[in-house]
């Protein structure tokens, strides 16, 4: 019966974001490390930046690390941690992608008034 409690849960719920393919919460085995986050969030995409981990403590700390991903990264390294329930995995935007998002949200609304103006309506 003991086995059973929460005290050493057989899953654990992380949560990916930034640029990954599925990015949202994750559930893994115990144990799992990081890049096994990344993966099952889909892989990282083309474009990417840095990774950002966040982990807050009990203590009410916070370890955050920011490094460059290595999807061959030994487990337990300071680059693929061994992650705990909570931990916050986050893709970077690189400096291409960023740009491409901000052209990308100013050229919108010009497009979308061309689009208008050119079928008649505007």
């Amino acid at each position: 019966m003991i086995g059973r409690t929460n005290l050493s849960p057989q899953f654990i719920q992380v949560y990916v974001s930034g640029r990954v393919v599925t990015p949202g919460g994750v559930t893994l085995p115990q144990g799992s490390a990081l890049n096994q986050a990344i993966n099952l969030a889909g892989g990282t995409r083309l474009l990417k930046g840095k990774v950002e981990f966040i982990r807050f403590t009990r203590e009410g700390e916070v370890d955050r690390r920011v490094f460059s991903y290595s999807p061959n990264a030994a487990s337990t390294s300071y680059n693929n941690p061994i992650l705990m329930a909570g931990d916050i995995v986050r893709v970077r935007n690189s400096a291409l992608s960023a740009g491409i998002g901000l052209l990308n949200e100013v050229a919108t609304p010009f497009v979308g008034v061309y689009g208008l103006y050119s079928a008649g309506l505007g």
